[in-house]
């Protein structure tokens, strides 16, 4: 009798255990859910910033490019005015690097 009470509490106990590791299971794969949401949602608007910086860039450049060959065409077209403003900037430069080694 009493190795069966001993069967018993064992079963209780086992059973017990059973249902432990179930709840931890349980609990394991729902925060693991989340988690995967979670990195879902950031891995979706990294790529959305990504892809915004991408046309920024592409349009910085384009900005760039345009106004390059509106100074090439100014330059082109004004070709004294560009001469007059780039011994200017020169001497400008010279100024400034000389009141720096005094």
């Amino acid at each position: 009798m009493q190795n069966n009470n001993m069967n018993d509490q064992i079963n209780q106990i086992s059973t017990s255990l059973d249902k432990i590791a179930d709840n931890i299971g349980q609990w394991i794969s729902s925060k693991a859910k989340s988690a995967e949401s979670a990195c879902h949602d950031v891995s979706d608007e990294l790529s959305h910033r990504v892809e915004k910086g991408a046309e920024l860039c592409e349009s910085a450049y384009r900005g760039v490019k345009r106004r390059a060959t509106d100074v090439g065409v100014a330059a082109h077209n004004h070709p004294f005015s560009t001469v007059l403003v780039g011994i200017g900037v020169g001497a400008l430069f010279a100024y400034i690097l000389s009141r720096r080694n005094h």
